[in-house]
């Protein structure tokens, strides 16, 4: 992707939660960063840094996430993580599952 692309900051999104249903942590904060630089009040990118900081055993960068998260989306819970639904494969579900421990590594709120 060009980096003068208007539109970068949207693929950089799909992106940034393939490295993070993959594991792939240090990718997935950089995608959810670029991701970020375009549309600084995206909460899904958020939520990948804060996860994928946490499961890196960054807690700084994690709570910072977390934080600008409250800012734009004050009533984001774990339980309203779970509620989402984004595909019935199995497979995903696990990885999907890794994502949600990554909040909680972070310190997100339960409920």
């Amino acid at each position: 992707m060009s980096p003068r692309d208007p539109a970068a900051p949207t693929g950089h999104f799909p992106a940034c939660y393939l490295r993070l249903t993959l594991a792939e942590w240090e990718s997935a904060v950089e995608s959810c960063n670029r991701s970020l630089a375009g549309q600084p009040n995206g909460w899904y990118p958020l939520v990948g840094l804060a996860a994928a900081n946490a499961w890196m055993g960054r807690a700084g960068e994690a709570k910072e996430a977390l934080a600008r998260l409250a800012k734009i989306y004050p009533d984001f819970t774990v339980a309203a993580w779970t509620r989402e639904e984004w595909s019935d494969d199995p497979t995903f579900k696990v990885r999907w599952a890794r994502i949600t421990e990554g909040l909680r590594k972070a310190g997100a709120p339960e409920t």
